[in-house]
């Protein structure tokens, strides 16, 4: 009966991220639409909580989501700013619920594996040619695309997966689990790396390795340790070295080499961030300190570069699309979550918590906007931090008593 669940919540998740893609009515794709409900159901479940139990940086991000309701998009068109509001709410909604829900905060550890688990999982049938992928590709060379999956482009997929690979790692190496167990992980690592690459994006490859840096970087150096880490690095700067020598591909991909020739716009996030400080000092007070609004924000990307794209960077994109008061925010929140985790440093999963942290840190510097699973997966990493670090003081406050 277990299986049977497993398998019929595998099947629902993966068309629900399998339908993301496709455009409903409009310029709605079904990703926004089935977020609404999703989001109103969150938001009537945390409202009815008595006394809820919360943090810093939950505040900050409900503040951070309504702040996409007040700029310049309200005065233009306020569709892309209603949305922004609900992808953003998504996260403190999420981790209010499942920590204030005894039944689902009882499982987090399942939900966590059993999500990583699913993201790598779900690449197998792109893989084998059974589905094809409903996401926008992008072309390398002339005959191969990159990894999508079930995700609405392959940046989504990399990140996702790179974030599966270090929950995957994290239970790999605990000292508990029976061979079997041990077996699978090394079986699904091996597969997100290979998923990994596939996507050929520089953000997923760059985000993990800074993950895996920060998850095993040891509190106090062995000899041991030494010995492991210099073998790690030079399997990886030989694993590097032979796909630029070997793959013409994955070489084009990292030095951005397109049709022979190196182009701009791969290494172009200093025009993009340029053009939106640029526009930021053109605008009035109210853009100066609201913002001009997401739309706004992407015509003047389109007329910078021919191409209607945010900056490529959160910090940059708050500043064109929610100006000073959104820049403030976004720092407030980096700056209160990452107080929150380093409290907890006692905690068992605190190394997989800031190396997540870490992790979605770099995404949002050069990448931005929201990637729905990396908020799942670090939201349920987080609801795990909270609960070791609530039964630390409790066994403190036990023993204090004693």
């Amino acid at each position: 009966m277990q299986r049977i669940k497993k398998v019929i919540a595998f099947l629902f998740l993966f068309m629900l991220f399998y339908l993301e893609p496709i455009q409903v009515f409009g310029n709605i794709t079904f990703s926004q639409l089935w977020k609404i409900p999703f989001v109103l159901f969150l938001l009537f479940k945390v409202l009815t909580i008595k006394n809820p139990i919360t943090a810093t940086f939950t505040k900050v991000a409900y503040g951070r989501a309504i702040k996409n309701l007040m700029n310049g998009g309200m005065f233009r068109n306020y569709i892309p700013e209603l949305i922004d509001f609900i992808r953003y709410m998504m996260f403190p909604l999420i981790y209010t619920f499942v920590l204030n829900t005894p039944r689902i905060r009882s499982k987090v550890d399942v939900l966590l594996k059993g999500f990583a688990q699913f993201i790598i999982l779900s690449g197998i049938p792109f893989i084998l040619g059974m589905v094809e992928s409903l996401g926008r590709t992008i072309e390398i060379g002339d005959d191969f695309t990159s990894f999508v999956g079930l995700f609405q482009n392959p940046h989504v997929a990399a990140i996702s997966t790179a974030v599966s690979l270090l929950v995957i790692l994290y239970y790999l190496n605990w000292r508990n689990s029976n061979i079997v167990s041990r077996a699978w992980n090394i079986f699904l690592f091996g597969l997100g790396l290979y998923i990994l690459f596939q996507t050929f994006v520089r953000t997923g490859y760059v985000t993990f390795l800074l993950g895996i840096f920060i998850l095993y970087m040891p509190k106090r150096i062995s000899p041991r340790q030494i010995a492991g880490i210099a073998f790690l690095a030079v399997a990886s700067v030989f694993t590097i070295s032979y796909l630029l020598e070997n793959n013409e591909l994955f070489f084009n991909r990292i030095f951005d080499i397109r049709n022979g020739k190196q182009t701009e716009l791969g290494s172009g996030r200093l025009i993009f961030w340029a053009g939106v400080v640029e526009m930021w000092l053109n605008g009035n007070l109210f853009h100066l300190l609201f913002g001009f609004g997401y739309e706004a924000l992407t015509d003047s990307m389109y007329l910078l570069t021919g191409l209607r794209i945010f900056a490529h960077s959160e910090f940059f994109t708050q500043l064109g699309q929610n100006g000073l008061i959104g820049i403030i925010l976004f720092v407030w929140f980096v700056f209160s979550l990452f107080l929150f985790i380093r409290k907890r440093k006692q905690c068992k999963s605190y190394r997989l918590a800031l190396a997540v942290f870490f992790l979605n840190l770099s995404v949002m510097l050069t990448q931005g906007g929201v990637v729905f699973p990396l908020d799942v997966i670090t939201v349920f990493i987080l609801v795990k931090l909270t609960i070791e670090f609530m039964q630390l003081q409790s066994h403190k406050t036990i023993k204090h008593g004693d």
